[in-house]
């Protein structure tokens, strides 16, 4: 699924000529020390799996979480230097693990025993002169385990920036 896909050509386009921050999802989970394992295993797996699909088409610098005191927007959203394209992973689940920037938990769901195979990522694009979100990308897999689920879907997802070529 993707909102702002008449964006997606010259968010290609700007990557393509310019590179693209990469803002890889940062948030800390506040779990007790059971769940904390896989939780920091699932942000491993989303981070490394957008960030090495970005790095084979383009030039990829890691953005920086430090907000501006002025916009309170972080560094990799607005800046007047560097690429002008940033792409942040938003949300995640990996199998019964979430994060998202409103709650980061790891929750069982007993009413949906199939989710421990579902990956789901979220990513948004940026545009690091205004510091807007343009363009809005969900990713989803099925696989065997919610790590390589949410591998899965991380390359679904960033298909719509890093198409396949021929």
């Amino acid at each position: 699924m993707v909102s702002g896909e008449q964006s997606t050509g010259a968010a290609i386009a700007a990557m393509q000529q310019g590179g693209v921050v990469f803002a890889p999802y940062m948030e800390l989970p506040q779990l007790g020390p059971e769940a904390t394992d896989q939780h920091y295993r699932c942000i491993d797996a989303v981070n490394r799996a957008v960030g090495e699909r970005l790095a084979s088409r383009y030039a990829v610098r890691v953005g920086s979480p430090a907000a501006d005191p002025r916009t309170r927007l972080p560094a990799w959203a607005l800046s007047p230097g560097g690429p002008r394209v940033a792409v942040h992973i938003d949300a995640f689940q990996c199998g019964k693990v979430l994060g998202d920037p409103g709650s980061v938990a790891a929750k069982s769901y007993t009413e949906d025993p199939g989710n421990e195979h579902l990956g789901v990522v979220v990513l948004t694009v940026h545009d690091r002169t205004t510091g807007n979100a343009v363009i809005r990308i969900r990713g989803e897999a099925n696989e065997g385990n919610g790590l390589a689920a949410v591998v899965g879907a991380a390359a679904a997802a960033i298909e719509v920036l890093v198409p396949a070529t021929n």
